[in-house]
């Protein structure tokens, strides 16, 4: 393959293959505006999922949720944040995030911090929900409480 020499070597040679825009000829084939059209489009599409998911499930959980027995409560806030009130009456607090479409995860705050961050599994459906534990196989179920 002929290199043009009026570009610079330096460039990749996908670079130095491109028309200059002020030169006679288009800048991209037609099959390659048809590819890059559709690689736009694509990327658009999953843009507007991965937000639309990423609301859904931050708007689902902001709430308060207790445990079955109602002895562990958790809320969340819509600023990211969370208060968790376990059996005994201690308080965690901390801040919530999603990492994934399946996943929350929280940093604790306070003497938790030394926990580092966890991430675990999660699911919401309607008014209730399940996190499976760091050891992948206790599930809590919570209910929202209205």
């Amino acid at each position: 393959m002929r290199v043009p020499t009026d570009r610079p070597a330096f460039l990749p040679p996908a670079a130095r293959r491109f028309q200059s825009p002020l030169r006679k000829g288009p800048l991209l084939s037609a099959t390659n505006q048809n590819q890059t059209a559709f690689l736009a489009f694509s990327a658009a599409a999953l843009l507007l999922a991965s937000a639309a998911f990423a609301g859904g499930l931050k708007k689902e959980i902001v709430g308060k949720w207790a445990d079955a027995d109602g002895v562990e409560s958790i809320e969340y806030k819509a600023d990211g944040t969370f208060t968790e009130t376990m059996a005994g009456g201690d308080v965690i607090e901390g801040k919530y995030t999603f990492p994934d479409d399946q996943s929350i995860k929280v940093e604790f705050e306070g003497p938790m911090s030394a926990a580092g961050a966890v991430a675990s599994p999660i699911t919401i459906k309607g008014d209730e929900m399940s996190v499976t534990g760091v050891d992948g196989s206790s599930v809590m179920t919570y209910a929202r409480q209205k």
